[in-house]
């Protein structure tokens, strides 16, 4: 819900894509937009969106995020808002996309890594995902901030690289 209100005021495009997009996931989101009165369009990568104008897209099926990651300024990662985890942070990283997640990535060791270096924003609301994403308009900020999460997976393996030949020299 939360980004269903910040992309109500958001000028840019949206694109939802649900953990769990079975048709009742699915359903629901359409339902809220409607309630909101957000112009819409559901659609399976690597389709084209059917309504090319719509100010949210909304994926119904699983796979085809990389290439999703690839055409974004920002990245809201779910997870983190209703006491799960955070999901996967090293797709939209590896694309050098800047990251939001919710307030349950406090607990996730690798969230708080991208979070220290800068790639990674935590945002507690839709005012505070409007506030990030405005910080991060421009190009530069923006750039730099995608640049810090692809280097939190650079550093991660790095470190795994050095313990693997450390294992191998202490034979």
């Amino acid at each position: 819900e939360h980004i269903l209100k910040a992309a109500g005021r958001s000028p840019g495009r949206t694109i939802i894509v649900p953990h769990d997009p079975t048709p009742s996931t699915i359903r629901r989101l359409v339902s809220s937009c409607g309630k909101r009165g957000l112009r819409h369009t559901v659609f399976s990568p690597p389709q084209t969106p059917p309504d090319r104008n719509a100010k949210l897209l909304i994926v119904d099926s699983i796979g085809g995020l990389q290439d999703l990651y690839a055409l974004a300024s920002v990245a809201f990662v779910g997870g983190g808002f209703d006491g799960t985890r955070v999901h996967s942070l090293s797709e939209p990283a590896a694309m050098g996309v800047p990251i939001l997640v919710g307030p349950g990535a406090n607990s996730d060791p690798l969230a708080n890594r991208f979070l220290k270096s800068g790639g990674a924003r935590l945002v507690r609301d839709s005012d505070e995902i409007m506030a990030s994403c405005h910080g991060w308009r421009l190009e530069e900020a923006r750039r730099t901030a995608g640049l810090n999460a692809r280097a939190v997976l650079s550093m991660g393996a790095a470190a795994k690289t050095v313990d693997l030949i450390l294992g191998v020299l202490d034979r």
